[in-house]
């Protein structure tokens, strides 16, 4: 794409904003002025709070939608959000939560005990997205007009963990035959900072400050975001570079060059901030003629692994891993040591299997993401080391692969490759996730991993209401996964990198959100 047609394409864009914001706006000679320009690389494929819960959808949700809690920005702690209070029971079966008084919806109407309530009781009657943070519901209660009582089915300390991924949008709809579930898909209406007023499919969405925001508007505050859907990465850092954007996501979910070197274009800078992310590459446990149903041949597997090579390709934001939970996370352990490498302890593995001659396997992954193409190649050089010839097939498109590993006997026996994120701070429900026995072959447990005993110490953690004893049965769950190898644990991905104007100030990374997820609310630009 030709830098003209770039540059009209900006101004068109920018000039749909400008329209779209209050006739008071000031826009400066730059044309964009106290508006905020960025790059997303996919159009979501809903806007339902009750049905999205991917990376497209939450970079739309998180400056749109609230849910009762929220968590400290940059951290795992819990605060008041639309409840400005809440309790439980001493059994923790049930929730009580205080709403906040005068909050208003992007439609105009005032956030109320109904309102949480249809939101909830929808989100489960769809059954999609997030659900499955609300399936320990039994019944919402309201207790009165600003009161909300939430009973569940059984004991859960760790239930409030997930509200705030569970957004309030509101009973606007509730007499709609299908729940709102048609409007919802292209529509919005939250309680959050911004609200959108203009989009048009795979092109942009304009959102306009939301005037009568709880949290209130400080001094310098944007009056919007003008989001372009740029699906290519290079376009991006071109326009990132010629100041047609203020932020790009690509570069955070796959890096494709050293962040230094961007950092020294004019104009910008360069963004770190903590995350939470885990690379793995799983290795099925359950499928038939498989190597990889010995422990020993995946313990050689990771006992080969090159984990130094891993820091460089994400150019050293990147760490050697000790297990799953990273570092500032929910029960993650700084004592157990780092993985190492440990070729003469992998080829006995090995031979003690019935493979001192090795074998051929054939290893997934997805071409189109640098770090995963990457990877590929170093798992390749790695194993050849102990004896394992590995054969690199590229993946087919998302859908078609999962479709492939939720059958067993479709199911790779190596791959692909996944960055792991948690949403929320509930680590039994992140180790679950991947782990968990009931989800074996879905995302994201692509290893088919099946152990009852990881299974109980996560259901006995979720029902003690002892913080430190929930940390200890959530570390010897942790620590029976490492034993049993089903993934090889590559890297802790950290800090998150992320290039922006110099214009752009106060931004920081969430590490309960997906890469490429950026909430505005506290972002300037001077």
């Amino acid at each position: 794409m030709g830098h003209g047609v770039l540059r009209a394409l900006a101004i068109l864009a920018v000039a749909a904003v400008v329209a779209a914001l209050p006739q008071s706006l000031s826009v400066s000679a730059q044309g964009r002025g106290n508006i905020l320009t960025v790059a997303l690389h996919t159009w979501p494929s809903t806007f339902d709070p009750a049905i999205g819960v991917g990376g497209p959808h939450y970079r739309v949700f998180v400056n749109i939608y609230e849910g009762l809690l929220a968590y400290e920005r940059g951290s795992v702690k819990l605060l008041p959000a639309l409840a400005q209070s809440w309790s439980a029971s001493s059994d923790l079966t049930t929730y009580t939560f205080k709403l906040r008084p005068r909050v208003k919806f992007h439609d105009g109407t005032t956030l109320d005990a109904e309102a949480v309530k249809w939101s909830f009781d929808r989100v489960r009657k769809l059954n999609m997205g997030p659900a499955t943070l609300l399936d320990k519901v039994r019944d919402v209660e309201v207790a009165d007009p600003m009161t909300v009582r939430i009973h569940l089915k059984q004991a859960s300390a760790t239930f409030p963990m997930g509200l705030p991924k569970v957004y309030v949008h509101g009973k606007a709809r509730a007499r709609d035959a299908d729940d709102g579930k048609a409007w919802f898909a292209v529509n919005l209406n939250g309680t959050g900072p911004f609200k959108v007023v203009q989009k048009e499919k795979d092109q942009f969405i304009v959102m306009q400050r939301h005037a009568d925001y709880w949290g209130g508007w400080p001094e310098r505050r944007l009056e919007g975001v003008l989001i372009r859907i740029v699906p290519d990465g290079g376009t991006q850092k071109l326009m990132l570079q010629r100041g047609e954007l203020d932020m790009a996501n690509l570069f955070s979910v796959a890096m494709d060059e050293h962040p230094d070197s961007l950092a020294r274009k004019p104009g910008i800078k360069v963004v770190k901030s903590p995350a939470f992310r885990t690379f793995i590459y799983p290795m099925n446990v359950q499928k038939a003629n498989s190597p990889f149903r010995d422990k020993r041949v995946r313990k050689a597997a990771a006992l080969g692994f090159n984990y130094e090579g891993m820091r460089e390709v994400f150019f050293g934001a990147a760490a050697i891993p000790n297990g799953f939970l990273p570092p500032g996370f929910t029960a993650h352990d700084p004592r157990r040591p780092r993985f190492v490498r440990d070729l003469a302890a992998a080829r006995r593995l090995l031979a003690e299997a019935g493979h001192s001659r090795g074998f051929e396997i054939e290893a997934i992954v997805r071409e189109e993401e640098e770090q995963g193409r990457k990877l590929g190649l170093i798992l390749q050089a790695s194993l050849a080391e102990v004896g394992i010839k590995v054969n690199i097939v590229y993946a087919p498109p998302q859908g078609i692969m999962f479709a492939r590993i939720a059958k067993l006997e479709t199911a790779p026996p190596l791959g692909s490759h996944l960055l792991m994120s948690p949403v929320t701070a509930d680590a039994g429900t992140y180790l679950r996730q991947v782990f968990g026995s009931g989800v074996a072959g879905k995302p994201y447990n692509h290893a088919w991993y099946q152990t009852p005993e990881v299974d109980r110490l996560l259901a006995e953690a979720e029902a003690t209401g002892d913080a430190q004893k929930r940390i200890s049965l959530w570390r010897r769950a942790e620590n029976i996964i490492i034993d049993d190898q089903p993934v090889i644990f590559t890297s802790f991905v950290t800090p998150i990198v992320e290039p922006v104007r110099e214009r752009v100030m106060d931004y920081m990374y969430h590490p309960l959100d997906y890469s490429g997820v950026f909430g505005f609310y506290r972002v300037y630009v001077r």
